[in-house]
């Protein structure tokens, strides 16, 4: 299921910026043909993009004494959304730190793992529909009767008053937005809110 956000070219979508050590800014290029072995998200070399896994990828780990970031699950599988959308929305690690799982039963795996071992709970579910093993609806519905009670916003490329997008939005999503730079901005803003949060905690 291929989303309007790659109608455009990934130039347009993607808009994080690098730091070279001179501390100017300057923006990060992005191709098709980049390869994710030369490909960084913050300062954690992602060696299996576009390979098979097992589980979720640890993106972007809290780094000690930073702010305390938002916790995202993202839960996507097309390989090229997943890294798209991540350079866009979680890139910055004092913002957010990201956990990317391939569909709703590794996403549901990491929720329940958490909630076990102590480690810091999701805040942000940023979950896609259709997806192989166990789509969106499914594994929303799930979260939802396991207890779990953070944001989940639905990002997919159902058409509006779809049946599918219907049921998708019944299952317990906070929010359903489209995959297109407007969906984003949502996102982005919903994160806002999300950190202002932890910060008065």
């Amino acid at each position: 299921h291929q989303s309007s956000l790659l109608g455009r070219s990934v130039n347009s979508v993607v808009s994080t910026r690098s730091r070279e050590p001179s501390g100017a800014v300057v923006p990060l290029p992005m191709s098709h043909q980049t390869s994710a072995r030369s490909m960084q998200l913050g300062s954690v070399q992602d060696e299996s993009f576009g390979e098979s896994h097992n589980g979720p990828r640890q993106l972007s780990p809290l780094e000690p004494g930073a702010a305390i970031p938002v916790v995202c699950l993202h839960v996507e599988d097309d390989a090229m959304l997943q890294l798209t959308l991540g350079m866009r929305l979680f890139a910055d690690q004092t913002r957010t730190s990201v956990v990317v799982a391939s569909n709703g039963e590794e996403a549901i795996a990491e929720v329940e793992r958490r909630a076990t071992n102590g480690e810091p709970p999701i805040d942000l579910v940023l979950m896609d529909n259709q997806m192989p093993r166990m789509g969106g609806t499914e594994a929303t519905a799930r979260l939802r009767t396991l207890g779990f009670g953070g944001v989940i916003i639905g990002m997919t490329g159902d058409p509006s008053g779809s049946p599918d997008r219907i049921q998708f939005e019944k299952a317990g999503l906070t929010r359903c937005v489209d995959k297109t730079p407007q969906g984003l901005e949502v996102v982005e803003d919903e994160i806002t809110r999300l950190l202002e949060c932890n910060q008065r905690r």
